[in-house]
């Protein structure tokens, strides 16, 4: 009980202290007090929810499909190589995902591509295709069990060792990683930093101890179809700031959770924000208001969301990337 009230406290006062302002900080490369307050008030609601979950130990699903068992020694970093896993889990992926793949393979050292069977266009032939042009950094898995979007009324009660389970396929695909270092990698993610390679390097050379938050611009298009960014609501002009992307070592306290609304990843270490933006994310230019992912679920409210926006321009340097790579 007294874990619950905790996690309700740090969540109303980061709630309180977060405002578009520290968005336009990050974007400007400054790291202020509050957004420092920010992250630590997250850090310790993980921390707390590592008391209350235990470290893991090792998963079989109560479908008991033996094929899709975690060792709890796949997640254990003395077992592992030093370098960066990018963990890719895929489904209807075909909009950007190729460009957005060959964005980051030259800084990543693995990039592990589990494809759900369920998707219906063509992103298991861009990850074959993928595999065979980069035999030794691409892996392939698929995963034939219907997995529960957050937004989908059995997602929250759904149990955590169970095929079904969100969290359990991102943990599945985690424990496919040869590398002790991992970075949760989107197929909407598309690399711009020509400087990412400074980081990859330095977590190579002299390790990681912390959570490294990536932060990443959305891009939109606004009410004349002109590439731009959102400005009206908190999530809407960047991504990636609240544990939801990052590079991060691996071991058995670091794993994900079905937590109420999305999955939630559990790790034991304080978290330490880019002041780079290195990624440009793609969500909002996906066909299908990048809904068809959630069975239906939600597309109404993200077409009012869409509605109800302003706008600013999209930054004359991330337009011509965009261009370079087909999109205007």
């Amino acid at each position: 009980m007294i874990f619950m009230r905790i996690d309700k406290i740090i969540d109303a006062i980061t709630k309180k202290i977060f405002n578009p302002w520290l968005i336009r900080d990050i974007l400007r490369g400054n790291i202020s007090w509050k957004l420092r307050l920010f992250a630590i008030g997250i850090a310790l609601k993980k921390k707390i929810l590592l008391w209350k979950r235990w470290p893991f130990q090792w998963l079989h699903t109560i479908e008991w499909i033996k094929q899709y068992t975690i060792s709890w020694k796949s997640f254990d970093p003395q077992s592992k190589k030093n370098g960066i896993t990018a963990l890719g889990r895929f489904k209807n992926s075909a909009d950007f995902l190729e460009i957005s793949m060959r964005s980051i393979l030259p800084y990543i050292d693995e990039m592990i591509m589990l494809v759900d069977t369920s998707s219906t266009d063509t992103t298991l032939d861009i990850c074959q295709r993928l595999a065979l042009e980069f035999p030794t950094q691409c892996k392939l898995y698929t995963y034939d069990q219907a997995v529960y979007p957050w937004n989908h009324e059995k997602y929250v009660s759904n149990q955590d060792n169970s095929v079904y389970a969100l969290s359990y396929f991102y943990n599945y695909c985690m424990s496919k990683a040869s590398y002790k270092y991992v970075m949760k990698f989107d197929d909407d993610m598309l690399c711009v930093g020509e400087d990412f390679w400074k980081i990859c390097n330095s977590i190579r050379n002299d390790g990681l101890q912390s959570f490294l938050d990536i932060p990443q611009i959305n891009i939109s298009r606004n009410g004349t179809g002109e590439l731009s960014i959102a400005n009206k609501y908190l999530s809407s002009w960047i991504a990636g700031i609240f544990w939801d992307h990052g590079i991060f070592p691996l071991s058995n306290k670091t794993y994900f959770f079905n937590d109420t609304g999305c999955e939630n990843l559990i790790a034991p270490y304080w978290i330490q924000y880019s002041q780079t933006i290195w990624f440009l994310h793609l969500k909002n230019l996906k066909s299908g208001w990048w809904m068809k992912n959630y069975d239906g679920y939600g597309v109404e409210y993200i077409k009012k969301l869409n509605e109800w926006s302003t706008y600013i321009s999209l930054p004359k340097k991330y337009k011509d990337i965009l261009s370079k790579r087909g999109i205007e």
